[in-house]
């Protein structure tokens, strides 16, 4: 994903399973809606694919519990 300029609605995150590594990033749009584009090494090998795989959440606390991840949002600089 591009990153966003200063100022703008959307908000950029980033996804850290328990062994902190990044295993998607997303943005938080002004809706609310969270959409999530998972990073192809956090699959399992057999399951990774070259399509995008893309998630949509209603929040955050769904975001995070489908991800089993910490959501960390980009500093907004």
């Amino acid at each position: 994903m591009e990153q966003l300029r200063p100022g703008h609605p959307c908000r950029r995150f980033d996804v850290f399973n328990d062994e902190w590594e990044r295993v998607a990033v997303g943005t938080k749009l002004p809706s609310g809606l969270f959409v999530v584009e998972w990073l192809r090494e956090s699959f399992p090998e057999e399951e990774q694919t070259n399509d995008p795989v893309v998630s949509q959440y209603q929040c955050k606390a769904d975001a995070q519990q489908a991800t089993g991840g910490e959501i960390i949002f980009e500093d907004p600089r």
